[in-house]
């Protein structure tokens, strides 16, 4: 059964099993949500620039056969969303790299969805917040210039945690 429990006050979504063996042994397992982060290659998007380079498809096609991978294996037990987070180097003011990573993530997820995704997608720009590489300001480091995807239960936050606890973004639904 799916149910909803409030342990310390929260509401989580919890699973709840009854697993009989063959000798009539009774198990009971409970299981809650989960999220998978999407191991993938990073697309390397230009400096200022949100567009995919064609270049750069193959990897979004292979990150696409993970989370399709994922979804399969889950679906029947879990409605689930695509969270994709935008992010860029230090160049140029903080202000433009929240605008120019949202972007980034809104093209990736607008190329998951052409592609024939159909679960919900959310997209969040974090800027130079998240950075893989530590540099200084003004750094042109393109490693920096990536998106991160998780799957996660609809029905919750965004599962994002580390460094992503202290930043600020705000999440819109792909539509």
């Amino acid at each position: 059964s799916v149910a909803w429990e409030q342990p310390g006050g929260g509401r989580v979504l919890m699973l709840k099993l009854r697993v009989v063996a063959a000798d009539g042994k009774v198990t009971n397992v409970e299981l809650t949500p989960w999220s998978v982060a999407i191991d993938h290659e990073d697309v390397n998007f230009a400096t200022n620039s949100a567009a995919i380079e064609p270049g750069e498809e193959a990897k979004l096609d292979a990150s696409l056969a993970k989370i399709a991978e994922v979804v399969k294996r889950s679906e029947r037990f879990v409605k689930m969303r695509l969270y994709v987070a935008g992010h860029t180097d230090t160049v140029g003011p903080s202000a433009k790299n929240d605008t120019l990573s949202l972007d980034r993530a809104r093209a990736i997820a607008a190329y998951f969805r052409r592609k024939g995704l159909t679960l919900p997608i959310a997209f969040a720009g974090f800027g130079e917040q998240v950075l893989k590489v530590k540099t200084p300001d003004e750094t042109d480091e393109r490693r920096n210039r990536r998106a991160d995807y998780v799957i996660a239960p609809q029905s919750g936050p965004p599962p994002f945690a580390g460094p992503y606890l202290k930043a600020r973004a705000s999440w819109k639904q792909l539509r």
